[in-house]
């Protein structure tokens, strides 16, 4: 199983913890890359991340990164900070969150944060599908 990389902020639980992950209780994997369940992905490359750094103020999402470097995995992966500022801004305009390719070659997503009543980022979801189809 992959394992997150530590420091990197993951939604699920902050710098270096869960991360977004996959739960596809049917078949022990997503169904879509084979990948088991509860996989970790650092939050820039996932529509779900995104959504929740989204829901953060700004200050909190360079709280998280600090001096973090973004490692890309595929060629579409956001890959520096002020990519990844921009892309929060429009999320932040658009209401929600996508992903085309950035965590897996051919994999894409929408993914929306949940907020509590203080506006505060309580959860996310997202949905994901081959690009192809």
């Amino acid at each position: 199983m992959r394992q997150p990389r530590r420091g990197r902020p993951h939604p699920l639980g902050g710098a270096g913890s869960a991360a977004a992950k996959s739960d596809a209780r049917d078949r022990g994997h997503d169904g879509l890359r084979g990948r088991p369940e509860g996989c970790a992905d650092p939050a820039e490359q996932t529509s779900v991340g995104k959504a929740w750094l989204a829901a953060l103020p700004s200050h909190r999402v360079d709280e998280l990164y600090g001096r973090t470097e973004l490692t890309p995995v595929t060629e579409r992966t956001i890959a520096d900070r002020q990519a990844l500022a921009r892309e929060l801004e429009s999320i932040r305009e658009r209401g929600y969150a996508t992903s085309h390719g950035e965590s897996e070659n051919g994999v894409g997503s929408t993914g929306v944060a949940v907020l509590d009543p203080a506006g505060e980022p309580h959860a996310a979801m997202s949905v994901a599908l081959p690009l192809d189809r």
